[in-house]
């Protein structure tokens, strides 16, 4: 098939639901955007790959025109789910598990002890062909639940005979004691993981699925898409949809604000709920982001040039990714990455507590076991959260766009992102762009 057939192919996708043109945001979300949305994100990635490699093989030819082909079919599945969905609808209970880190398996030893201040409940350790060094150290202390990211040599992808018999060395030497475990990383970037078409991963998966019937307590998470093209994650649950968990690298946005949207629609809450939707079309209920972070500005070694956010500005945005994503309900669990880095980790060096370190901690252990209640009404741009936990009622307040908000509240406790006290509320308190809490001593609101 020439690059042009395939073109006009994926056209049709664009063009068979509306208009010409690129897709214009819809609030609510129509099937018309959204197939006009999924339309254009393909023609990009097909033009990037003619930029960057001179076009496509054959194979990547014919997969880019099923895609198109099998997105069309589903575009208003996934719009009926989104619809059923609705974000902030109160009665989530937040477990221990949804605070996830990402940590180097040869630092679990050395960092234990941060694991546990920080009140990680869920680490995520990669395991490649070496082997499985610190899952162990995890599941003695048994405090910690362990997914396990299982991942192929770029180079060997194709080896599935190889593929099978590390995953049957891994659910057979794990499990059950291990219960989830991630497949593959970034099947979406041929620079990462190698896969050349959506098939390729698919089949890894496959096999996956197949070794994992062998190991009743095993549960696949999958597949570890980069960043927000859910396009790709709809296509390939196409071809394989056995995950029991679906997953996604949610970077909402490496410089900007979790609240920022794309398209006027897909904010943090509604990125999740998209996946959150495809995942449901499909049968699978739980949706994690597995790996997401913003980049420290003022330090070497930054993966992306010239996209980063000052050290106060990523711990504000810790805490609002996890507070957006866990009381919408739209995200179940969500593993920051790393647990060590000068960049981006929660520690900035061996035993050297980054900017984040003290809010993520405060944030996961006043959050745990706590059950969201509702989101109060107040203007575009602020963000209130009320919760119960121990017979206790708390609030979390903050502002999107560096905008302040004077919030009435009865009198409570006031503390910082941290968990520092800052005094006792008396009639109101000024929110920011920083998070502060409000553990109340009478929960009704009084004001504005």
């Amino acid at each position: 098939m020439s690059v042009k057939r395939m073109w006009c192919c994926v056209a049709v996708m664009v063009l068979a639901v509306g208009v010409v043109g690129r897709a214009e945001a819809s609030e609510p979300l129509t099937v018309d955007f959204l197939a006009r949305y999924f339309g254009d994100c393909i023609l990009d990635e097909v033009g990037w790959y003619e930029r960057t490699f001179g076009g496509l093989t054959p194979r990547q030819k014919d997969s880019y025109v099923e895609m198109g082909a099998w997105l069309l079919q589903d575009v208003g599945g996934i719009v009926r789910e989104w619809e059923r969905l609705e974000p902030f609808a109160g009665g989530v209970t937040i477990e221990r598990e949804a605070f996830g880190v990402d940590c180097s398996p040869g630092q679990v030893d050395s960092h234990w002890r941060h694991l546990l201040a920080l009140g990680v409940g869920s680490v995520r350790l990669t395991v490649g062909y070496g082997g499985v060094e610190g899952v162990e150290t995890v599941l003695q202390a048994a405090e910690i639940e362990p997914l396990v990211k299982l991942v192929q040599p770029r180079e060997e992808y194709a080896d599935l005979e190889r593929w099978r018999a590390v995953l049957r060395d891994a659910f057979g030497g794990l499990s059950p004691r291990v219960k989830y475990f991630e497949i593959g990383t970034c099947p979406n970037r041929i620079k990462w993981s190698g896969y050349e078409t959506l098939y390729d991963y698919a089949e890894a998966a496959r096999v996956a699925r197949e070794v994992a019937k062998e190991f009743p307590e095993v549960r696949l998470v999958g597949p570890a898409t980069q960043d927000f093209e859910p396009y790709w994650t709809a296509a390939v649950l196409r071809p394989f949809d056995g995950f029991d968990v679906l997953s996604d690298h949610l970077y909402v946005d490496r410089s900007g604000e979790p609240e920022s949207a794309e398209e006027g629609i897909f904010d943090l809450v509604g990125k999740a709920r998209m996946f959150k939707a495809i995942g449901r079309l499909h049968g699978i209920e739980q949706f994690w982001s597995t790996q997401f972070n913003w980049e420290r500005s003022g330090v070497e070694g930054a993966q992306y040039e010239g996209v980063h956010v000052p050290a106060e500005t990523q711990a504000n945005y810790v805490i609002r990714y996890y507070l957006l994503g866990l009381a919408s309900g739209m995200m179940d669990r969500a593993y920051w990455y790393v647990l060590e880095s000068p960049t981006v980790g929660l520690l900035v060096g061996p035993g050297v507590k980054g900017s984040s370190y003290d809010a993520f901690a405060f944030l996961a252990r006043t959050l745990s076991g706590a059950r969201f209640e509702r989101r109060w009404t107040t203007p575009e741009g602020v963000y209130v959260l009320e919760f119960t936990k121990a017979g206790g009622r708390f609030l979390v307040g903050w502002t999107a766009d560096g905008g302040s908000y004077s919030l009435a509240v009865r009198r409570g406790e006031l503390r910082d992102k941290g968990g520092k006290i800052l005094g006792t509320v008396a009639d109101e308190v000024t929110l920011g762009p920083s998070p502060v809490y409000v553990f109340l001593e009478q929960a009704d609101r009084v004001g504005r």
